[in-house]
């Protein structure tokens, strides 16, 4: 019997062109044009490429980030205070954390709806959110 033993391969890695990142940002910017906002997307630690370090670079040239949940809200904060759109879902206990972070919530039912205005109502203050909207298109 004979066994395949394949060579050893040397450990991957990610190089991010400082640079080239900012670049790509410009382009986008100036086809939107000045009217409109650019949201950079770094849930899942930016697709694995560090979200603190491309939120460092991106900072200045995005208008938002995303991401996913709760603990990349409070992870993005610690080095930006740029707004946050947190499209993932929140439990009820997390709602108030997220919303002190300064992150808009998706609302996906009636009853997150309800306990954001009724953190809104204890504070005095009105709270963005995003509406999620199920239009079958999803993949």
């Amino acid at each position: 019997m004979v066994w395949y033993n394949p060579p050893m391969r040397p450990p991957s890695f990610v190089e991010i062109s400082k640079s080239n990142l900012i670049h790509n940002i410009s382009t986008f910017k100036k086809l939107l044009g000045k009217y409109k906002k650019l949201v950079a997307v770094v849930k899942s630690n930016a697709y694995g490429h560090d979200a603190k370090l491309v939120a460092k670079i991106i900072e200045d040239y995005v208008d938002y980030f995303q991401v996913d949940d709760l603990l990349e809200v409070r992870d993005l904060r610690t080095v930006t205070q740029k707004p946050i759109l947190l499209l993932g879902y929140v439990p009820k206990e997390e709602i108030e954390e997220a919303i002190n972070l300064g992150a808009t919530l998706s609302v996906f039912d009636e009853w997150q709806l309800e306990e954001i205005e009724r953190i809104g109502r204890k504070r005095g203050q009105r709270i963005a959110v995003q509406i999620e909207v199920d239009s079958f298109l999803g993949r």
